[in-house]
């Protein structure tokens, strides 16, 4: 399909980019979220998402610009640091973990109010 095609059906050519993990990565959360629990698996974050923003560079570049955006918008007009671009990166690693988390069964390690 062309981008054109995908951006007329409201697919941006993010979306349609292939996943870099993998399903065996996946389970293999899943089964550690169950083994040993998602308060142990928390400290993976930070070397995963240091991996994503070292070898991610489509990535990284996206969540540059999405930040840009975003500081422009609220009268900001100096780029993100790389800080701020490996924040981003860690948080969305974050909101993987807590999904596979709560899809696994683990709805007791969360405060839901």
């Amino acid at each position: 399909m062309s981008g054109q095609k995908l951006r007329g059906r409201g697919i941006s050519e993010w979306d349609a980019r292939k996943e870099r993990g993998s399903r065996l990565a996946l389970r293999f959360l899943v089964w550690g979220i169950r083994a040993i629990g998602y308060r142990r698996l928390r400290p993976l974050l930070a070397p995963i998402a240091v991996y994503y923003w070292v070898f991610a560079t489509s990535a990284r570049r996206a969540s540059q610009a999405y930040l840009a955006k975003i500081a422009t918008l609220q009268g900001r007009y100096e780029s993100p640091t790389l800080r701020e671009t490996y924040r981003h990166v860690y948080s969305f690693a974050e909101v993987i973990l807590d999904r596979l988390s709560l899809w696994s069964g683990s709805i007791d390690d969360f405060e839901i109010e």
